[in-house]
Formats: C-alpha cells, sequence, structure tokens
C-alpha cells in the first residue's frame, strides 16, 4: 500500500465511513493521517454531510486527534458559498432548511437568507441540508418554494448515510419527497458534482493526475472522483462491500481493504485474525489485458479459509493482507 500512496502528492478523504462512523474514529484513521503528514502529503477531507459547517468539522476532527485547518475541509456548503462568490447565483433571497449552526455560518458569509417560512413566495432559491430536526413543516415550505419559482439547491442526492444502527435517511430522500411533490431540477452541490471535486482540486493546489480520492461510497465518492478525471480508491468500511463493488458499473482504480492501511502506516503487524472491522483479504492477479482474477479470503482461528474466487474488469493490480 506504501508504493500505492507514493504515487500520489494529495488526497481526498471522504468522512463518514472512511474516517469515522458517528464522528468514532475507525481503526488507523489516525495513524493514516499521521502517515501522511509525516511524509508532507496534501490531504483535504470531502463530506456531503453539512449537519456542521466546514469549521465545525475541522473543530470536530481536531479533537479526534486529527491535523485539520478550516481550509482542509470541502462541504456542499463551501460549494454553495463559492457559486455565489463567483456571482453564478444571487446572495439575497434565499431560504434555507438546515441546521441552525449552518444557517449561522451562511450568514456569517454575508448571504441574506429569509427569516420566516410564510415568506417563502419571496425565495429565488431555496437550500436544503438533511438534518435530524428536519420535519413535516420544513418539508411543506421547501415544496412551496419550488412551486413559486424558486431553484432547488440540495447539499447531496445521498439517500442514506451508514451509521452504527445501520443506513438512515439523507438529505437525497428528503429531495426526492420534494420533488414528488413537485417535479423540477434539483441542483446538486455535493459529490459526484463535478464541481465541489473541483474546488478540493483547487484547495489542494495540484494537478488531478496527483490526487486520489478515499471513499467508501460508489455513487458518491468514485463515480465523482472518475468523472472529475481523478484516481479513486474504495475503502471496504462503510456502504459498499467487496460483492457490490465486483457487480457494480462503477470501478474504482483501487480497492483497499481498511487493515491494509495498517500497513501502509506502518502500524504493528496485526495479531488477531479475527478483526470485525477487517474480516476479508482481498487478493488481485493479472490475467489477460482487460481481467483480473480476484479472490477473498475469510480470517478464522484456524487460519485463512477461501471464501471466493472470480474474474472481474481489470483493475489496478495490488495485494491486500491483514496478517
Amino acid at each position: 500500500m506504501k508504493r500505492i500512496f507514493s504515487k500520489f502528492k494529495g488526497f481526498i478523504i471522504d468522512l463518514d465511513g472512511v474516517m469515522y462512523l458517528d464522528q468514532k474514529l475507525l481503526p488507523f484513521a489516525k495513524s493514516f493521517i499521521n502517515f501522511l503528514n509525516k511524509n508532507n502529503k496534501k490531504y483535504i477531507f470531502l463530506t456531503n454531510d453539512s449537519s456542521v459547517s466546514p469549521d465545525g468539522y475541522s473543530i470536530i476532527l481536531r479533537k479526534l486527534g486529527i491535523k485539520c485547518s478550516k481550509e482542509q475541509v470541502v462541504t456542499p456548503i463551501s460549494n454553495f458559498i463559492n457559486i455565489i462568490k463567483k456571482g453564478t447565483l444571487t446572495k439575497k433571497n434565499i431560504m434555507v432548511f438546515s441546521s441552525n449552526k449552518l444557517k449561522n455560518f451562511i450568514r456569517k458569509e454575508k448571504i441574506e437568507i429569509i427569516q420566516q417560512a410564510n415568506k417563502f413566495i419571496y425565495s429565488n432559491s431555496v437550500l436544503v441540508s438533511g438534518q435530524i430536526e428536519f420535519n413535516y413543516k420544513d418539508l411543506m415550505y421547501a415544496s412551496l418554494c419550488v412551486q413559486n419559482g424558486a431553484s432547488l439547491y440540495a447539499t447531496s442526492i445521498d439517500n442514506s448515510y451508514p451509521t452504527k444502527l445501520g443506513n438512515v435517511p439523507a438529505t437525497g430522500s428528503i429531495i426526492a419527497a420534494i420533488t414528488k411533490t413537485f417535479p423540477t431540477k434539483v441542483v446538486n452541490l455535493g459529490k459526484p458534482s463535478k464541481k465541489i471535486f473541483a474546488l478540493g482540486v483547487e484547495r489542494l493546489a495540484l494537478d488531478k493526475s496527483e490526487i486520489l480520492t478515499i471513499g467508501d461510497n460508489l455513487k458518491t465518492d468514485i463515480h465523482g472522483s472518475n468523472s472529475a478525471g481523478i484516481k479513486s480508491a474504495l475503502v471496504l468500511t462503510g456502504k459498499t462491500t467487496i460483492t457490490m463493488a465486483k457487480k457494480s458499473k462503477i470501478k474504482p482504480d483501487y480497492i483497499i481493504n481498511y487493515a491494509a492501511l495498517a500497513y501502509a502506516t506502518s502500524y504493528p503487524k496485526l495479531n488477531n485474525p479475527d478483526l470485525s472491522f477487517a474480516p476479508l483479504r482481498v487478493e488481485f492477479k493479472l490475467l489477460a489485458s482487460d481481467k483480473v482474477r480476484f479472490t477473498e479470503r475469510e480470517s478464522s482461528s484456524t487460519g485463512i479459509n477461501l471464501v471466493t474466487s472470480s474474474t472481474i474488469p481489470k483493475l489496478v493490480y495490488h495485494r491486500l493482507s491483514i496478517g
């Protein structure tokens, strides 16, 4: 894995399902970031979750022991503000349905938000960002804004996101309800939008060829990165399993079992073969010009047992092991 990471100067890293779940660090997340810093690699965190402002995320990450400045966090709100600053969207008469913290952050950027929901008729645009306190009244007024001609902006079109309880509804589910009420065009500010990846590249100040995106979601992280012309690595820690990756038409350049980061970061050798976060060893062997044979092996107390072996379209050859 060191050989793979050494190829790149910069990294675009997802948060939920890659760095943490429910804001609890995943194993090796901290040591991986320490590895990047030690080797003078640039990195930013790119998330579709806008329940917290970019500043707020940088504070959360630092409290978790992850070195991060506010400039190293890019969210759909960063993209929204960037669009306004470039003059593509007026900063007046905007109705925002989000957390209060996010509304306050937007106001600090001198963007004028319509305060009273019953004044929806005056809105030129409406911004929707799913959050735990989103309710039917919010859904109703967001729908009325759209019916009265307001442009609809979504912080993401993700229908769900991973938690320790399982996948739960995200902003995309809310947007689906709005467009069922009144069909309209939706401007997606989050991944897989090319604009948010372009903003990530701008923050890293590197050429696309020097950057690797690391994410757990094929439809947002991997598809978005591929569409933006950036190499991608799928991490098997969040929404996607190796079986799902095998069946998907969206193909990453790399597939990383999270335990492999232990080797990439010079972490001590794993002694327990039954680690719940890394039950599989995945091996890829180059066959023909366009094929790769992959083998999944399951760890057990008696050793490594073969699970499946089959052929898939060519990815980038590499070998992953958990000990």
